[in-house]
């Protein structure tokens, strides 16, 4: 099969929010965070989406069969949320 590339175009967003617990032990400060990651896609772009004529096909070593292989599917938002216990030293 011959090799494609693909670029996908994302733009990373991160907003968080942190409270200071206090100090337990002198030299230690914790605190409590929550944090929400959102990466939107752009776009995408090249030949591993969307394959030129005769870019999408194969042979099969077993069978010697011509078999059709498409593009990797639409590329999702990334979506992460994040809760933590921080501690300052």
């Amino acid at each position: 099969m011959e090799t494609r590339s693909g670029v996908t175009l994302e733009l990373p967003l991160h907003v968080g929010a942190s409270y200071a617990l206090g100090r337990p032990v002198q030299a230690l400060e914790l605190a409590v965070a929550v944090e929400f990651r959102f990466s939107p896609v752009l776009s995408t772009s090249g030949q591993l989406f969307d394959p030129e004529k005769g870019q999408g096909e194969s042979v099969r070593s077993d069978t010697g069969a011509r078999v059709e292989i498409g593009g990797v599917p639409g590329v999702q938002a990334a979506r992460i949320v994040v809760l933590g216990l921080e501690a300052t030293f």
